[in-house]
């Protein structure tokens, strides 16, 4: 383009009119040409290069929708691990109280081994009775036998 606006070394002014060799337009001609072609390449390169940011773009949409498909996946995994970590709480609630009543049950075993002695002696006179009273019955029968006097 600088061609335009300077003037070449075989152009001369002649009253107020630029005029030019014959030589100096062919060459005008020749740099337009060769600067079209410059531009006609850069724009070439210039296509290409959007072909390929296409290409890339394309490539992205393909890969956000990957990357969305992932978002949804952990979206699910996430409600999942809430609702099992509800459930722990929930359990840890239960063993707490499981816990508590256990504490109360050790409490009244406590209480009852203390008065199992007398548990134990109870028993044993319970016993002592049931032997005395099976014993009188037997003195009874044998008292009765010798007084019937039934001798086999």
């Amino acid at each position: 383009m600088w061609a335009f606006c300077c003037l070449d070394a075989h152009e001369h002014i002649d009253q107020g009119a630029v005029v030019s060799d014959p030589f100096s337009a062919r060459r005008e001609t020749d740099v337009l040409a060769n600067m079209l072609a410059a531009d006609s390449t850069r724009i070439d390169v210039l296509v290409d290069s959007v072909g390929v940011v296409k290409g890339d773009v394309r490539l992205m949409r393909g890969e956000i929708v990957h990357v969305a498909q992932g978002v949804d996946e952990l979206r699910g995994a996430l409600t999942i691990l809430t609702r099992h970590s509800v459930a722990m709480e929930n359990i840890v609630t239960s063993l707490t109280d499981i816990r508590g009543g256990h504490s109360k049950l050790d409490e009244r075993v406590h209480t009852i081994e203390r008065a199992m002695p007398q548990l134990l002696e109870a028993r044993v006179m319970a016993m002592r009775a049931v032997i005395a009273v099976v014993g009188l019955v037997l003195a009874a029968i044998v008292g009765l036998v010798l007084k019937t006097g039934v001798h086999p």
